[in-house]
């Protein structure tokens, strides 16, 4: 779907850009650089699930998957940025289905569309994860090798990187929401993976019921949304948030702040911050503490139109979230002892700043804050 989707995108693209041959052809990257950034770290993950289990080679396989993910994300960075907007393709279906009654015509059928959007924030942020992931795979292989589980923590890695590539190039938000699963999935997996230490163990009271929360929180207020627009693309479904018959503010808001909620539990804002610092290997820790806030910011930025159409009430909530939780992470830096708890608290309050930015109007300050927090935390 992936490949349509790009071969789409390349019968569209001009040659414009001449190094390093003086004939490269944009139309013809895009053709094999858009897949790659998603079939990768997915035929990378299936081959070590499937196929070969020494460490040396899994971990092989995990950084080959990764270097070709950043290389095809490059590649594309440099075709579509200097263009500026959004390339959304909503051509091909994942899912179809045409229920037997009558009814709104938006209710018709059930259709969720393979969405492939390269916007500027997103192309940014989607490289400095993968950095982070080839890095965080790098050190799993020289510095943490004596961790236990290096084949398994490779293997969860990559998982964890196809699920945040395809929150990132998704429009859709119910595929949003699948691929954000499958990276949450992931994310608990790389902190019980060590089995048998107990401090681990007992971490699973906080990394699971804090995260699952706010997923909840945030596929409430899809299916909110999705029940009075039979619409889940924010590109469509902000132009008629006013217009369609039975639409209300109270729905709006209530679905507005659970999206927000649930964006800003995975980016561990106060009170959802201890599932970040529950016990946990090294490279785990590292990567929830990079990546998630990344993720959050760009889904924040893309479904800010659908918040701010919600009315004033949604807006300001997250907001007085936001800064609070800012205030309370600053606080929990000051009052810590070690260095790493502390830095990690000042993490805390820069992202739930980073987000108060985008909120506010100022998105390319935000994002940016959140892709350089994001680099230095992990």
């Amino acid at each position: 779907m992936l490949l349509a989707a790009a071969s789409h995108a390349a019968t569209a693209a001009r040659s414009s850009f001449h190094w390093p041959n003086p004939h490269f052809d944009s139309a013809t990257a895009l053709a094999w650089a858009a897949p790659t950034i998603l079939l990768a770290p997915l035929f990378g993950f299936a081959w070590i699930a499937f196929g070969v289990r020494t460490r040396k080679w899994t971990s092989t396989f995990a950084i080959t998957a990764a270097i070709l993910a950043l290389v095809g994300s490059v590649v594309v960075a440099w075709v579509q940025f200097p263009r500026g907007g959004v390339f959304d393709d909503s051509d091909t279906q994942w899912i179809s289905i045409t229920p037997s009654f009558t009814g709104p015509p938006q209710f018709q059928s059930f259709v969720v569309q393979f969405s492939v959007a390269f916007d500027r924030a997103g192309m940014v942020a989607l490289i400095g994860i993968l950095l982070l992931f080839t890095a965080a795979l790098v050190w799993a292989r020289v510095g943490a090798r004596d961790e236990p589980g290096p084949a398994r923590t490779a293997a969860l890695i990559v998982l964890f990187m196809f699920g945040s590539v395809g929150v990132l190039l998704s429009a859709d938000l119910l595929a949003v929401l699948a691929f954000w699963g499958l990276a949450g999935i992931a994310t608990y997996l790389l902190f019980q993976q060590r089995w048998g230490w107990e401090p681990a163990a007992r971490a699973s009271r906080l990394t699971l019921p804090l995260p699952l929360a706010a997923d909840l929180a945030l596929l409430t207020g899809i299916a909110i949304l999705y029940s009075r627009y039979g619409v889940t693309i924010p590109s469509q479904l902000a132009p008629v948030l006013h217009q369609t018959p039975g639409w209300g503010y109270k729905s709006l808001t209530i679905a507005g702040i659970l999206i927000g909620v649930g964006i800003g539990g995975r980016a561990a804002l106060v009170p959802f911050h201890a599932w970040q610092e529950a016990p946990a290997a090294t490279v785990p820790l590292a990567l929830a503490q990079g990546v998630w806030p990344v993720l959050a910011g760009v889904v924040f930025y893309r479904c800010l139109p659908l918040i701010r159409g919600a009315g004033p009430q949604a807006t300001v909530t997250l907001l007085v979230w936001f800064l609070v939780a800012a205030g309370l992470a600053a606080v929990l830096a000051l009052s810590r002892s070690g260095l790493r708890r502390a830095l990690s608290g000042a993490g805390l309050a820069a992202t739930a700043l980073g987000l108060v930015a985008i909120l506010d109007g100022h998105a390319g300050a935000g994002l940016t804050g959140l892709v350089a927090i994001g680099v230095a935390r992990g």
